[in-house]
């Protein structure tokens, strides 16, 4: 089930096959923008290879729906997360940020609405198949008797 029950053990998350590959535990947080900023100072404290994108963020900080991280993959002294970024007119992009796993586990989990929004999303980021030639051919019909 999406929802949460409250004082029950944390929602247990599927294990999914990352877009690099390989399989992962497939959490997803909801992050801040003060919370990515934060986490990219780290990454860069540390000498962290990936480490966001500070400036894109900072421009488009008023234009933001929706800050999603999650894990592409578990490295020795961090996890190598992928940050998805959702901006009000539903584009957006995605950058990778290196992230200590204690940080990574006190983010909040992704909340049900913004996963099924996010789940929609994604519904609609496909483009739609075109009419099968005898669909199209009574499409045509149709449309043309009507004036």
């Amino acid at each position: 089930m999406l929802f949460r029950r409250k004082n029950l053990r944390p929602k247990k998350w599927p294990i999914v096959i990352n877009r690099i590959g390989v399989p992962m535990q497939g959490v997803i947080k909801s992050v801040s923008v003060q919370d990515v900023l934060r986490l990219i100072a780290e990454a860069k404290r540390h000498h962290w290879t990936a480490a966001g994108r500070p400036e894109w963020l900072r421009e488009h900080s008023n234009d933001l729906q929706d800050l999603l991280v999650t894990i592409l993959s578990k490295e020795r002294d961090y996890i190598r997360c992928s940050v998805v970024a959702i901006l009000q007119d539903g584009s957006g992009g995605h950058f990778s940020l290196d992230i200590s796993s204690t940080e990574f586990d006190t983010l909040p989990d992704l909340d049900q609405e913004t996963l099924v929004s996010f789940a929609h999303n994604y519904f609609h980021s496909f483009s739609s198949i075109p009419l099968d030639p005898g669909q199209q051919a009574e499409w045509d019909r149709r449309g043309s008797g009507r004036g």
